[in-house]
């Protein structure tokens, strides 16, 4: 007799952030109920575990992801934009002085920086969504103390009070970009990721862009009132959103194998994975080089080319925009020529030569346009080499590390930005702003060198070569048990092929 034919294996399920199978909500049939139904019974199983077996429902969840972290992230930035434009504000009515809002300034770069990093790698431990909620609230809760300081009855030259927050309230921003790029890279394939992320990491950009325009627009209609309006919005867009984010959004398919099982590497082996420390060398002069721009150059336009602070400001807007435009060309041409450090490599080259070109500019038409290409030719190294290569890397290496690095490499750049205002501010008064831009020069240029040292190893044949694996033996985690879904929980190799993923 011929043996009965085996029965159909059930659906593939997908993880989705469930603390137990048991979270979920069964079916008829026995398998979990996707959360469209469970909502049309009046259930909204958050923390579940349901198929996700069509074309349809993973395209939507990718969408959702892109989306939800894009606004997320750019509500943080609007809060942070926001913050930094109450200065004159606090200036004026709370008896800020300059010396103290620097000082404000700088220990909030340096606490973001080193929040990066930790949080970077606390995002591989835990449910990156549960943290990325913490993160938000925590964010929020401080810049509405701030702003409610009066209210508390808080001297206004408590000064270590501000600091306290500052503080806090740097540290908790630093969750949201490791875990957005975690979350945006498992659901996006590698060979799309440098469009996507080229499009996604333009959230700063417009985050900067909306905190600004609230805050000149309260600050025009309430005046000295404006403050508490102008800290407690943004602040409750960012609680919005990372609710948003905790309810609808789980963890892609194309996230490494320990991810599932929350396997973590240490932060030194992390340390030791090839091309990690040389591009968080990288960013750190790249990273310099942008805050630098962002914060000097208006003043730098103000007194070299005598224009008023209003145009000073229009015209620093063409690097923005620059930039929002390089990161998407420099993201599409990395994929289709699968090499991002040679595209990286050759804009830093470029953007050194059009940095210098800066301090002999005597026009405001002259500045903008050299202001726009830079911003071009640094678009992608600036908004690209903290996100998809950290992605990249994590597909390569099969190691729950992309959250991580993104600590690492933006961590990095951060603390250098952070240092590299002091040595900003000393030569402008006692070298003069050539001297600015020769140092701006050099570390494109060693960006430029490092870059093109990864791109000189890189395995043409295999295209994105960004590890090499002979030499993680000592690191390999182990491979998802027989039976689990290789295409969902982290093969390499079939996801490079696309052999087991035609449906998408």
């Amino acid at each position: 007799q011929p043996s009965a034919p085996a029965p159909s294996p059930p659906p593939r399920l997908h993880r989705s952030r469930a603390r137990t199978a048991n979270a979920c909500v069964a079916g008829a049939d026995g398998h979990p109920r996707t959360m469209s139904a469970a909502i049309g019974q009046g259930v909204l199983p958050i923390n579940d575990v349901r198929p996700v077996d069509t074309k349809t429902e993973k395209a939507t969840q990718a969408v959702l992801a892109i989306i939800l972290t894009f606004l997320g992230h750019a509500s943080i930035h609007a809060s942070r934009k926001a913050f930094a434009a109450a200065h004159k504000l606090l200036e004026d009515d709370w008896d800020f002085s300059h010396e103290f809002l620097g000082i404000l300034d700088t220990v909030f770069m340096l606490s973001y920086g080193a929040g990066l990093l930790i949080n970077g790698h606390i995002a591989e431990r835990m449910d990156p969504l549960l943290h990325l909620l913490a993160g938000y609230l925590t964010a929020a809760g401080s810049l509405i103390l701030f702003a409610f300081t009066a209210i508390l009855d808080i001297p206004e030259r408590a000064y270590s009070w501000y600091v306290v927050v500052i503080i806090i309230f740097a540290f908790a921003q630093s969750v949201s970009l490791p875990v957005g790029v975690k979350i945006v890279s498992g659901w996006v394939k590698q060979e799309s990721r440098g469009s996507v992320f080229g499009i996604w990491a333009t959230h700063s950009v417009v985050g900067n862009i909306f905190g600004l325009a609230l805050a000149s627009g309260l600050a025009a209609a309430e005046g000295e009132a404006a403050l508490v309006p102008m800290l407690t919005i943004p602040s409750v867009l960012v609680i919005l959103t990372g609710v948003l984010q905790y309810m609808f959004l789980s963890e892609g398919p194309y996230l490494p194998a320990s991810t599932a099982a929350r396997t973590t590497v240490s932060l030194s082996k992390v340390l030791e994975l090839p091309n990690v420390s040389t591009y968080a060398v990288a960013f750190s002069g790249i990273r310099t080089v942008d805050i630098s721009l962002f914060f000097w150059v208006v003043l730098y336009l103000s007194e070299q080319i005598n224009l008023s602070e209003s145009t000073a400001a229009l015209v620093a807007i063409t690097y923005d925009a620059g930039l929002t435009f390089g990161a998407y060309f420099s993201g599409k041409l990395s994929d289709r020529l699968g090499s991002r450090p040679g595209i990286f490599s050759v804009s830093l080259l470029l953007a050194s030569i059009l940095a210098v070109g800066l301090a002999f500019v005597k026009t405001a038409a002259g500045a903008g346009c050299l202001l726009f290409f830079l911003g071009l030719v640094m678009g992608g190294p600036v908004m690209l080499m903290p996100t998809v290569i950290a992605a990249d890397i994590g597909s390569r290496s099969k190691l729950s590390v992309t959250a991580t690095i993104v600590g690492i490499v933006d961590g990095a750049g951060s603390v250098s930005a952070a240092a590299g205002q002091v040595l900003v501010g000393y030569l402008s008064g006692a070298k003069g702003w050539t001297s600015i831009f020769l140092v701006i020069m050099g570390l494109l240029l060693l960006g430029s060198i490092l870059c093109y040292q990864i791109y000189s190893k890189e395995d043409n044949k295999k295209g994105f070569s960004v590890l090499d694996e002979s030499k993680n033996a000592d690191i390999a985690i182990e491979e998802p048990a027989e039976g689990e879904d290789q295409d969902l929980l982290g093969d390499k190799d079939a996801r490079r092929t696309g052999a087991d993923n035609k449906e998408d």
